[in-house]
């Protein structure tokens, strides 16, 4: 399987590495098969959430292995990735998110007031926390629920993946698109 996208770079890792240890995290340990079945799970659950080809999904959270499965899960369901600063407030946040116009965000239990202040900017609202407060769900959810495994999504090899954001040191933070090195101005 050639890579055309980053979106199936979790399943080229478990066709070609299968039962090798990936990932390991806290002392839990990974197979790139289990890294890529956690992907799957994920990408169907956003997807069924009303996430698809082209919706930008803002990361916010530390490192954790729900980080990784995010990030990719959010590549394969064609989605674009708006990983953020960890050290944002939750001012930045909701400017960041309303910014490059996310539909969802995905916050670790530490970050869950910045991802309160955005609830009604976005469409999906996804808590890594065994608990989600109101208006959330958790990541287990996207996991484990009934969602049909998600077709292969065809995406452009030029097409966006990433917007990086600057931190904001001297004004609002600055967007970079991963493939252009454009700001977010042009980006939308």
């Amino acid at each position: 399987m050639d890579i055309t996208h980053l979106g199936q770079a979790a399943r080229r890792g478990a066709d070609r590495f299968g039962s090798k240890e990936a990932l390991v995290f806290d002392g839990r340990r990974f197979t790139f098969d289990a890294l890529n079945d956690l992907v799957e799970r994920a990408a169907a659950g956003l997807a069924a959430a009303g996430v698809g080809k082209g919706d930008i999904v803002t990361l916010y959270a530390g490192n954790s292995w729900e980080w990784i499965v995010s990030y990719y899960a959010i590549a394969r369901a064609g989605a674009v990735i708006n990983p953020i600063n960890t050290m944002l407030t939750p001012e930045e946040v909701a400017f960041v998110v309303g910014d490059c116009n996310a539909s969802a965000i995905i916050a670790s239990a530490d970050k869950l007031a910045g991802a309160a202040a955005v609830l009604d900017k976005v469409k999906l609202a996804v808590a890594i926390a065994p608990e989600a407060p109101a208006g959330m769900v958790t990541f287990d959810d996207l996991l484990t629920g009934d969602a049909p495994a998600l077709p292969e999504i065809q995406v452009d090899s030029a097409a966006l993946s990433t917007i990086c954001y600057t931190s904001g040191t001297t004004g609002h933070p600055k967007g970079q698109c991963s493939r252009t090195g454009r700001s977010s101005p042009t980006v939308r």
